[in-house]
């Protein structure tokens, strides 16, 4: 019996515009969905960044929330801080490991603590929404969608 890794990735957006031509209405439709989320995010990611010092100082911790498939983050549940043990979820892990390596890469290639060179927290979202295709940086932190199934 073989067992299959799920891919995680960033689909860009000519993809997703190729995809809107598919014969198959649900590719189609989940196409759009992602497409119109990734342009909400977008603009929410141009307001933040208007804000000088908006991003909260933490040492390049990371924390990784489950939104249990909604879109509203407050409602998020804490999945695993930096100092806890590994979920039993792997999309949890998965991104708390993916923001440790982007925060390495910073800290090696760059000489800078966290993304933003000032100690930036480090907080991803998994579950993200019911059928997001898409994984975004919205100017604060990662979101990651489950793709096409919308289940874990």
């Amino acid at each position: 019996m073989s067992r299959m890794r799920p891919v995680n990735c960033i689909v860009p957006p000519y993809i997703l515009d190729k995809l809107l031509d598919s014969e198959d209405r649900q590719v189609r439709q989940a196409a759009l969905d992602t497409l119109l989320v990734t342009a909400r995010l977008r603009g929410e990611r141009a307001v933040r960044s208007s804000f000088v010092g908006a991003a909260a100082p933490g040492d390049g911790r990371r924390t990784v929330f489950d939104c249990e498939q909604g879109e509203f983050l407050p409602r998020a549940v804490l999945a695993r801080p930096e100092d806890g043990p590994a979920s039993a979820d792997p999309s949890v892990n998965r991104a708390f490991d993916a923001l440790g390596l982007t925060r390495d890469f910073y800290k090696e290639v760059f000489q800078r603590d966290s993304i933003d060179g000032r100690g930036m927290r480090l907080d991803g979202y998994v579950h993200f929404g019911f059928q997001v295709n898409n994984a975004f940086w919205n100017g604060q932190q990662m979101l990651f969608g489950d793709g096409d199934k919308g289940v874990r």
